[in-house]
């Protein structure tokens, strides 16, 4: 089992499978961010409500913790995401998102419910403006695909 360790707001999880049962019971943090050392690959985990201000602020601990990693490899898991920003805040968060420095040797997997992306405005206006990122599914994709498999 991969070693996995969390970051953000000081606390360790469980692996991978426990997470989404932390972020039920941990209603003040809408996301989580964790990295799978054997892959190297950073995890972001959105669930529920998250408004733009904090999507900003999980992309900022990301940069900050992980910029020693090239390319950035991160897999953004948004399956439990309700989205609630406006239909302009998505399109900043996408220009923000390919602007962003930290980012600019990123490589992104967006892993989504098969039926839908709740991501997809953030998700198409980020890549016009030349982010690098895939959209996936099934986890053992979005990992074989950032590890060049």
């Amino acid at each position: 089992m991969p070693t996995i360790k969390a970051f953000g707001h000081g606390h360790t999880f469980l692996p991978m499978f426990f997470q989404s049962l932390i972020l039920l019971q941990r209603d003040t943090m809408p996301y989580l961010i964790s990295f799978d050392e054997s892959l190297e690959i950073v995890h972001v985990i959105y669930a529920g409500i998250i408004s733009l201000q904090e999507r900003f602020q999980a992309v900022e601990e990301v940069c900050g913790s992980y910029s020693e990693l090239v390319p950035l490899k991160i897999i953004v898991n948004v399956r439990e995401l309700k989205m609630q920003l406006t239909f302009e805040e998505q399109q900043t968060f996408g220009e923000y998102l390919a602007n962003h420095p930290g980012l600019a040797n990123a490589r992104v997997a967006v892993l989504h419910n098969r039926d839908s992306n709740p991501n997809l405005v953030v998700d198409s206006t980020a890549f016009q403006f030349g982010y690098t990122l895939a959209q996936f599914s099934h986890l053992k994709d979005a990992e074989d695909w950032l590890l060049g498999k």
